[in-house]
C-alpha cells in the first residue's frame, strides 16, 4: 500500500489534471488497466452504474464530454484516508449541449489505490433527482 505522502502526491496529480483538462492523460498514467469507475446511478443509456476497464472508463468520459460544456470546475482536496483512499469535493458548472440547460453539480470523488500505486477504483457520489 502507499504511504500518506505517496497518496498525497497521486492526489495532487489528480487535482491538477481536473483543473487543466488533462484527465485522459492522467488516467493513462495513474490507472491500472482493469480499474472500475462507479457512479451513484447508471448514466443515461447504460445498464450499470459501473464501467469496468480503462477503455470503458474512457468511453464513459467521452460520452459525458460530448453532451456537456463545462464552464467551471472547482476542486477541494486531496483528502487522504488510510493507506489507499484519496477523496475530493468537486463542483462543476456545466450546460447540457442538447437542452441548453445550465446546472451546477457537486460530487464527492473517491479514488482507491492498489499496492502498485495505481488507481484501481473510482467512485462518485452526488445528489440524485
Amino acid at each position: 500500500m502507499a504511504n500518506p505522502q505517496e497518496l498525497m502526491q497521486i492526489g495532487q496529480q489528480l487535482a491538477a489534471s481536473f483543473q487543466n483538462g488533462t484527465t485522459k492523460d492522467m488516467r493513462a498514467q495513474l490507472y491500472c488497466t482493469d480499474c472500475v469507475s462507479a457512479e451513484a446511478a447508471p448514466m443515461p443509456g447504460m445498464d450499470s452504474a459501473e464501467a469496468a476497464g480503462l477503455e470503458a472508463i474512457e468511453g464513459k468520459n467521452a460520452w459525458w464530454d460530448s453532451v456537456n460544456e463545462v464552464h467551471d470546475m472547482k476542486v477541494q482536496g486531496p483528502f487522504i484516508h488510510g493507506d489507499n483512499k484519496i477523496s475530493f469535493f468537486i463542483e462543476v458548472d456545466a450546460t447540457n449541449k442538447e437542452s441548453g440547460e445550465r446546472s451546477q453539480l457537486t460530487e464527492v470523488a473517491q479514488y482507491f489505490v492498489n499496492q502498485e500505486g495505481k488507481i484501481e477504483r473510482e467512485e462518485f457520489s452526488y445528489a440524485l433527482g
